[in-house]
């Protein structure tokens, strides 16, 4: 005769009886992430059949296979009088929006293009931003000279942008893709100026999340 399955309740409380702390944690996200039952902070022996409270736990929370583009972390805790398990859930993901600066482009007016573009990518791990100017000549030759604008060019910007980095609050990352034509600048004294006035950048959303898990009575 096959040996009945003790309920979750039955089982916690056991676990519990003699004021052990029973703990399930979880990290995960990004399509990988695992769960970790704890009995005073030490693994769960091996033999005790947990799986289905685990698979339970795992369902109500929703994360599955913790496939999708997100990061959590958490940790509840059995209460034996409510027969259930509370915590909280590390709940990050990462969202977009536009951040308002003041990002000169200055360009000498003797230099002869019909358009620049300019390459600004950065992530937080990184020191300083990739930034990659680059002249778009339609008619007449490309010179030596165009090059050394260019170097300057993003020089000038990258300063700026660590500037703006700074500004962002939980920072990820930023990629923008700029296009100015050469009537967008504006003539002043010797200088052609175009001011980037916004720029795209994702940053970690974060939330606390309360949990309450009620087990099954049977």
């Amino acid at each position: 005769m096959k040996q009945q399955q003790p309920t979750m309740i039955k089982l916690c409380d056991e676990l519990t009886k003699d004021g052990k702390n029973l703990v399930i944690t979880w990290n995960g996200g990004n399509d990988e992430g695992y769960f970790e039952i704890l009995l005073d902070e030490e693994p769960l022996d091996d033999e005790i059949d947990f799986g289905p409270i685990e698979d339970y736990i795992s369902k109500a929370l929703g994360y599955g296979s913790f496939a999708g583009d997100f990061s959590t972390t958490g940790e509840l805790t059995y209460n034996r009088e409510t027969k259930s398990f509370d915590g909280i859930d590390n709940y990050s993901t990462s969202e977009s929006d536009n951040y308002m600066c003041t990002i000169n482009v200055t360009v000498p007016d003797n230099i002869w293009f019909d358009q620049l573009d300019i390459f600004i990518e950065m992530e937080s791990d990184e020191e300083e931003p990739n930034v990659a100017p680059s002249f778009i000549i339609a008619n007449g030759p490309r010179i030596d000279h165009h090059t050394e604008i260019e170097n300057k060019i993003g020089e000038m910007i990258k300063k700026q942008v660590m500037e703006v980095q700074e500004g962002i609050p939980n920072f990820n990352s930023l990629y923008e893709n700029i296009t100015i034509a050469h009537r967008e600048f504006i003539k002043r004294s010797n200088k052609l100026v175009f001011v980037i006035k916004k720029i795209e950048y994702s940053y970690d959303g974060c939330r606390e999340n309360i949990i309450h898990i009620q087990l099954p009575e049977n």
